[in-house]
């Protein structure tokens, strides 16, 4: 067992290679990382092979995990749940992360029952106010009245799906873009006062990139007004550091935001989230 250290149990079977062997190595004596080390003998016992160790956790439910949930800070991420809810909903209880950041961009009624069943279960979801490129179209009044049909299910909004980069949109014009956040921001604060907003996610926001060149002009008119926080997306080609940043470099992440408000002369007063990450293969052979 790895936290001690201690050998639980030796089990021996007698097999004809090539072939299968099942042991039953009975009940966990305790919740726990436990490592096999497997070793391949001859019949007369003469050692043929020493296979690398592998292993298993033993872990508890996650009922404790459901106490714990206001102080926790993992999410799983997820836009475009509405034709697998049911097993979503039944993982996030398995695992004990409980909450999703998405859900499934605007509100119908075709919706009503994924949204109705997450309340039951105490599932907490992201609402999403758009995704897709032909959602930027949405006036003032539907943003108000999605607002208002999503409000009675979560407090934690977003908007579109890493906008930064969506250069060809002419909706995206700085400008544009700003009112619009406005009109979910206010439409959102309206229907939930608790309501946490934050907004379109980004990918490359720093002034050295073009889409940074478009981040810096937004917050030259006031976008962080309309934000409770920023929504990062990273995906690093070499592990992070412990407490580190977790980008590749600096268009990326908390630093490409920071970077962007120096060139606007001001400082950064919200938090992060990091909406989207992932590690790469080449992190390790494990």
């Amino acid at each position: 067992r790895h936290d001690f250290g201690r050998e639980v149990a030796v089990h021996e079977t007698d097999g004809v290679f090539p072939g299968e062997v099942s042991l039953d190595l009975g009940k966990a004596p305790a919740p726990g990382y436990y490592a096999l080390h497997p070793s391949l003998h001859s019949a007369e016992g003469k050692l043929i092979m020493v296979y690398p160790p592998d292993g298993f956790s033993v872990v508890r439910g996650a009922a404790a995990q459901r106490e714990r949930l206001e102080k926790k800070k993992l999410w799983n991420n997820y836009y475009y749940i509405t034709d697998v809810w049911q097993n979503l909903y039944s993982w996030l209880e398995r695992s004990g992360v409980w909450r999703n950041l998405g859900s499934y961009p605007g509100w119908s009624d075709s919706r009503k029952a994924m949204w109705d069943a997450a309340k039951e279960r105490g599932i907490v979801l992201f609402a999403d106010f758009i995704g897709d490129s032909h959602e930027v179209n949405l006036k003032q009044p539907d943003i108000e009245s999605t607002a208002r049909a999503l409000a009675p299910y979560t407090r934690w909004f977003k908007g579109f799906n890493e906008i930064d980069i969506h250069l060809s949109m002419p909706q995206r014009a700085p400008k544009s873009w700003v009112e619009r956040t406005r009109w979910e921001y206010e439409a959102v604060k309206k229907a939930c006062p608790d309501s946490v907003y934050i907004g379109g996610s980004l990918v490359r926001p720093a002034p050295g990139e073009n889409s940074g060149k478009w981040f810096v002009e937004c917050l030259k008119l006031g976008v962080d007004k309309y934000h409770d926080a920023w929504d990062v997306h990273c995906y690093p080609k070499f592990s992070p550091v412990l407490e580190g940043p977790i980008g590749d470099a600096g268009f990326e992440g908390d630093r490409a935001v920071r970077s962007a408000y120096e060139k606007v002369g001001r400082a950064n007063t919200l938090s992060f989230w990091i909406g989207e990450t992932g590690a790469k293969a080449s992190h390790g052979l494990d």
